[in-house]
């Protein structure tokens, strides 16, 4: 049987390079980092910008409220809410597109929908008793990019982790170049996790934070407790909010880029910013004056704002 008849489990697409393995992200060989950056550098080249991609997942847990600050809300276990979405997204190198997120969850047809099922509301939603990734949306997925790029004559380069749920055939996507990163090495090389996905939950936190204050300004006793239509609609606005040059900026970040020298990948915690600057900055983003806390604002508004930022 030859190669392209095969089904393809995830690998390293250097793991040459790598004689003992990898340990987990937080003490990965840091020697491994820049071997592993030339070796994909060597591969991108190949490719134009815009025809080198990068897929990734996330779960987005859309119904946690803010970790403290919350005293007056927590009723009836809400604190402890892990209603999850699995978010998966996909894009290019120079940032120029940004696809549709894929969106995964319990149920077939969540009650919020009216009956509808979400992919009749315009988005690409799937469905398991898990609402993780699985063999069988990954390779939907997969037919759905290579039938895109086949019909606008590309060829692209897609980099992806090496989930258990990543098994293919490459035979079947004559317009996709399907490549697996080195194991335990994504948090240092690959482009959606250095800084889009974190970006993506920003800005979904700050849009779940604004409903929040419009529901208790509405009356509404649990303001945290949305609906799963109401979070897919806060994550839409939220992957709106996260622009082509950022993704292009993460991308180089990585060392990866062939237009980018190698970077000396070094762990070490970024510079924090002024919580009182955040503060003020969220209050005004949310039309309210960051400087003094107003009388006619419920004081847990300004400890939501503490706690997100």
């Amino acid at each position: 049987m030859s190669s392209a008849g095969l089904l393809r489990f995830p690998t390293g697409i250097c793991s040459s390079l790598v004689k003992d393995g990898y340990l987990d992200s937080r003490g990965a060989p840091i020697e491994n980092i820049a071997p592993e950056q030339a070796c994909l550098k060597s591969i991108i080249s190949g490719y134009k910008d815009r025809n080198v991609f990068d897929v990734n997942k996330t779960g987005l847990y859309w119904r946690m409220p803010p970790k403290t600050g919350i005293a007056n809300y927590e009723r009836g276990g809400l604190k402890d809410d892990k209603a999850r979405l699995t978010y998966a997204f996909c894009v290019n190198l120079d940032g120029s597109e940004k696809r549709k997120p894929l969106v995964i969850g319990y149920a077939a047809k969540p009650h919020c929908f009216d009956g509808r099922i979400p992919l009749e509301c315009g988005y690409d939603y799937h469905n398991n008793d898990t609402a993780w990734m699985r063999g069988n949306i990954w390779q939907e997925f997969l037919a759905n990019l290579n039938e895109d790029m086949r019909r606008q004559g590309q060829h692209i380069l897609l980099l992806c982790d090496n989930c258990w749920a990543h098994t293919h055939n490459d035979g079947n996507y004559s317009s996709l170049r399907i490549e697996f990163l080195a194991p335990n090495l994504t948090a240092y090389i690959q482009p959606l996790d250095a800084g889009v996905i974190a970006l993506f939950k920003a800005h979904y936190r700050q849009q779940f934070m604004r409903l929040a204050i419009r529901r208790d300004n509405a009356g509404i006793t649990n303001v945290y407790k949305i609906n799963q239509q109401q979070a897919m609609e806060l994550a839409d606005t939220a992957w709106e909010a996260v622009s082509s040059e950022t993704i292009a900026n993460c991308w180089k970040h990585t060392g990866i880029c062939p237009a980018s020298p190698l970077t000396e990948i070094k762990y070490a915690p970024p510079e924090p910013e002024d919580p009182k600057a955040v503060q003020k900055d969220l209050l005004r983003q949310i039309g309210l004056d960051g400087n003094s806390m107003q009388p006619n604002v419920h004081p847990d508004v300004y400890r939501m704002v503490d706690a997100l930022s």
